[in-house]
Order: C-alpha cells, then sequence, then structure tokens
C-alpha cells in the first residue's frame, strides 16, 4: 500500500512538473506573440529546469501532493495560492538576484504564477 501512495506522489509531482513547465512555455509564447527570439529560448531552457525544482520542493512541505483530490477546500487553495506565490517569488530572486538574467520577461514571471500553479489542477 505504501509504494502506491508513494507511485501516486510521484505520479502528480510529475505531472505538476510538466506543467510547470507547459506554463512557462506557454507564458514565453504569449509574451512574445508566438515568436520567442532564439536568445530567449536560451534563456528559457537555462532556466526552467530551476523553476520545475523551486515548484516542485515548494509544494512537497504544503502536502499538496498527499491528500485525495476529490475533496479539495478552502485550506487546499491556500496552500496552492501560498505554494504559487513562493515559489515564482524564489524564482523571481533566483533569476534577478542569484543569476543576473535582467533580460528575462518581467511579464512572464505573472503570465507563468498563474497558469502553472494556482490555476490548473491535478484530479487524480
Amino acid at each position: 500500500m505504501r509504494n502506491i501512495v508513494m507511485s501516486r506522489r510521484f505520479s502528480i509531482a510529475a505531472v505538476h512538473a510538466i506543467l510547470v513547465v507547459v506554463a512557462n512555455y506557454l507564458a514565453f509564447w504569449l509574451r512574445f506573440d508566438g515568436d520567442i527570439p532564439s536568445r530567449y529560448w536560451d534563456m528559457w531552457a537555462q532556466t526552467v529546469p530551476w523553476l520545475v525544482v523551486i515548484s516542485v520542493l515548494t509544494f512537497v512541505p504544503l502536502h499538496l501532493y498527499d491528500g485525495m483530490w476529490q475533496y479539495v477546500g478552502v485550506r487546499d487553495l491556500r496552500s496552492m495560492a501560498i505554494g504559487a506565490f513562493v515559489s515564482i517569488a524564489l524564482f523571481y530572486v533566483l533569476i534577478r538576484g542569484v543569476l543576473r538574467l535582467h533580460a528575462y520577461p518581467r511579464s512572464v514571471f505573472f503570465i507563468g504564477s498563474c497558469s502553472s500553479s494556482s490555476c490548473w489542477r491535478d484530479s487524480a
């Protein structure tokens, strides 16, 4: 039984990671009206693994990979909003402060934060 639970948690985290990648790509795509310049492709490829790691690790202590999603309540919604805010804030600090990628589009932070973490939900 424990293996099933761990497998389910891993599956949910994997789906979340895939959705984070897709959401970040779509945020870039929207920012550049569907024609992403090559220098931004390189930036995306360099930063998206960091975003995935930060997002997944932020959701673990909030227990968002644990429960049964058919019984989601206000507490879970609050945790998702906190997870989305914290993960995008940490990603922002990494991009601007640590990696010093000042060319990273600010609008992508906003667009991606909504679409990757707080607006998508897994119903597994």
